[in-house]
Order: C-alpha cells, then structure tokens, then sequence
C-alpha cells in the first residue's frame, strides 16, 4: 500500500497570493526607506513605472529576473525582498485577510 499524500500547509494559490504581498510590501518598505520613487527605481531597473507598481501592489507576478534586476536598483540581497515569507505564517497571514 503506497504512504498517504501528506496535505500541503497551504494551496499553492494562496502561498502564491501571500509571497507577492509580501514581497511587494517589501520592495515599497526598501524604496521607500532609500528615498527612490517608482519612476527612478523602474528606470534604474530597465522597467516601466506602472510594472513596478503592479509588483508593490501584488498586481503583477514578478519573475525571479526582474527581482534581481529590482535588488541590484535597490542594492539590497534577494533576501531583503523575500522576507517575511515562510511556510509557517502563510496559514495565519491567510486569516488576517479572510482568505481561510
């Protein structure tokens, strides 16, 4: 008899949601602290304004490419961007935004 599937903390589309919340709050929270609009980000970045704006807003699913292009702009480590993000508060983050 083959082992039970084990169920996933969260679905992937809720893990999804949660992780480009966050690293959209974290890109604005470090741009922000440097004193950089979106214009001068996105320019520094070779992107557009309303894209980087998509990404802070959760709008836009960012590739790993343009993140790193985002933290050489900012010179911060991906780290800096990814923070916050982690299997075990994705479950209580859900219930903050009613998304249980």
């Amino acid at each position: 008899m083959a082992p039970k599937k084990k169920k996933p903390l969260v679905s992937s589309d809720d893990f999804e949601y949660i992780s480009r919340r966050q690293i959209g709050m974290n890109i604005r929270k470090i741009r922000e602290a440097k004193g950089v609009s979106q214009s001068e980000l996105a320019r520094e970045a070779n992107m557009k304004a309303p894209y980087v704006s998509g990404v802070e807003k959760a709008r836009r699913n960012v590739s790993l490419v343009n993140l790193l292009k985002i933290c050489y702009a900012l010179r911060v480590p991906l780290s800096d961007i990814a923070e916050g993000i982690d299997f075990e508060t994705i479950p209580e983050a859900l219930k903050v935004l009613g998304r249980e």
